[in-house]
């Protein structure tokens, strides 16, 4: 009965690690010269700019990038879940 508890927590990990907008934006605004911006971050200030057309773009494109690693890995642990039941 572990198995499922993995499969839940490393895609729960892996969508979390995608949002990483809120700590960096808080502590350091987008890094010195942008350093650590993340592609949240440049939707944010794209949205912010009025581009709104090219802030969902970016955004349909960050959805699609968390699904195409989300879905391999959630399929990936339920074969494992099933070899281990």
């Amino acid at each position: 009965m572990l198995a499922p508890a993995v499969t839940l927590n490393v895609a729960t990990a892996l969508l979390g690690s995608m949002n990483g907008f809120d700590i960096v934006q808080a502590t350091t605004g987008g890094g010195p010269g942008g350093s650590t911006e993340l592609l949240n971050i440049f939707v944010f200030r794209t949205f912010g700019q009025g581009l709104f057309a090219q802030a969902t773009t970016m955004s349909l494109m960050l959805l699609l990038m968390v699904a195409l690693l989300a879905f391999p890995v959630i399929k990936l642990l339920r074969k494992r879940e099933d070899v281990l039941s």
